[in-house]
């Protein structure tokens, strides 16, 4: 039998181990290892049949690193996740290589942005994230046009991206780039599905759009792309997509938009969508028709206003996590809630909310409720029992109400969190109640008047 996979774990290497022997290797795993000069990385170029070189958390050290790579004509995949590689490596890999993923990599010198993988044209995937590397991304870099996945967050990278026509993943999150508010020079990928560019800056642009533009994204992430000086428009190129699953936009400061609902109404597949802390102004309009899939809507830290509708449940009949704190609602929370036994975490906490809270306004004993955030409103009412009496694990905030009466006798063993102080609540303060729950972390019952 001919070995084709060889790993070494945990090994430290201070000899001459060569691999030459080995013609019909095709994958050679190097995890965790401590290399120093030594024949093995030398005679990693005399494997004629090696696929795949997987090396994470390893050190290696030597000029000679690499040596020989570049007369590879079978070497498709390279991972280096988590290692410490020589810069100059890059100069020693053979242009056949179609993985290269160089993650958390502690280059022993500086890297050039176009040290030598401009020149391999056969990638389809290139992963440079978390590597705190500086510098502007040379042109050279659409001449990879076979790229279909790039990754290059967590760095220093300024300028542009180059226009990659089978590009289907971008992900520039955590970097200096400018990326123009209409995200033109994306309009013809039309193989393009994912792109996530966080903490950039988002900047002005024509708002000219093609007439049908190619790029029909799923995944879609630009949060904390503007200045806290600064404030532009909503992005207007969602306006001609409708595939998308996940939206956020949170930590941006648009100018006084209101909710777009239009975006949520032409993706009928979306499932996640955050727009916290956006500047968003106005009354919570729905889409008219239902959402099935969309199970977390996050509009926590905008200046919306009105009333939660009353169909909010048969718009969204999947929704699991409602935030909506620190915002300027008013009116009750819908009775339709009561029905919602999806709902797991519901926080509206910080508006101007005010009616008496029945348990039919909350999702039943039973349910997968286990975070509820009602604080700092004008709620009134007895507090209702059902929520004391949950099945799952309860994060439980009522305080900053005008709830009255008295607090139940009785608390779910299942209770970790329960604030409701700064109520009126009277009356005498529950026997047993600190041994009710062995898994309660914490409770307050302060500012009421309790005997």
């Amino acid at each position: 039998m001919l070995l084709v996979a060889l790993a070494f774990i945990n090994d430290r290497f201070t000899g001459t181990i060569g691999l030459r022997g080995l013609r019909k290797l095709e994958v050679l795993i190097l995890c965790s290892i401590d290399f120093k000069e030594n024949i093995l990385l030398e005679s990693l170029g005399g494997l004629p049949s090696l696929k795949t070189l997987s090396a994470y958390g390893s050190k290696f050290e030597g000029k000679h690193f690499g040596k020989g790579l570049c007369n590879s004509t079978s070497l498709e995949k390279m991972y280096f996740l988590g290692s410490s590689l020589p810069a100059s490596f890059l100069g020693n890999i053979g242009t056949p290589l179609k993985v290269l993923d160089l993650t958390g990599v502690d280059f022993h010198d500086t890297l050039h942005v176009a040290q030598g993988w401009c020149e391999l044209k056969n990638l389809e995937w290139l992963s440079l994230g978390q590597n705190n590397l500086k510098g502007v991304l040379p042109h050279c870099l659409g001449n990879l046009s076979s790229l279909r996945n790039l990754d290059l967050s967590d760095n220093q990278f300024e300028g542009h991206i180059s226009y990659l026509p089978q590009l289907e993943y971008l992900s520039i999150s955590n970097n200096y780039f400018q990326v123009p508010i209409s995200f033109g020079s994306f309009m013809n990928h039309s193989n393009l599905k994912y792109i996530a560019c966080d903490n950039n800056e988002l900047v002005p642009a024509s708002s000219f759009q093609a007439p049908a533009p190619k790029l029909q994204l799923r995944f879609f992430s630009a949060s904390s792309c503007t200045s806290k000086l600064l404030s532009c428009e909503f992005p207007t190129f969602l306006h001609s997509q409708y595939d998308l699953v996940f939206v956020d936009l949170s930590h941006n400061k648009f100018i006084g938009e209101p909710f777009p609902s239009w975006l949520v109404e032409n993706n009928t597949k979306l499932n996640r969508l955050y727009l916290s802390n956006a500047s968003f102004i106005g009354p919570l309009q729905l889409p008219q028709n239902p959402i099935p899939n969309l199970d977390i809507i996050d509009l926590s830290d905008n200046n919306i206003h009105g009333q939660v509708a009353r169909n909010t449940c048969l718009i969204f009949p999947s929704l699991q996590n409602f935030i909506m704190a620190n915002n300027n609602l008013t009116g009750c929370i819908p009775l339709c809630f009561g029905n919602m036994s999806s709902l797991a975490y519901l926080d509206l906490s910080n508006n101007h909310m005010s009616c008496e809270l029945l348990e039919n306004n909350l999702p039943p004993v039973g349910s997968l409720l286990w975070y509820l955030k009602l604080s700092n409103n004008n709620f009134t009412g007895l507090l209702p029992p059902s929520v004391f009496n949950m099945t799952k694990p309860v994060y439980l905030f009522l305080d900053g109400n005008k709830f009255a009466g008295e607090v139940p006798g009785i608390f779910s063993p299942t209770l970790r969190i329960v604030d409701i102080s700064n109520n009126l609540l009277s009356g005498m303060l529950p026997r047993g109640i600190g041994n009710s729950s062995v898994f309660l972390k914490g409770i307050d019952l302060s500012k009421n008047h309790l005997e």
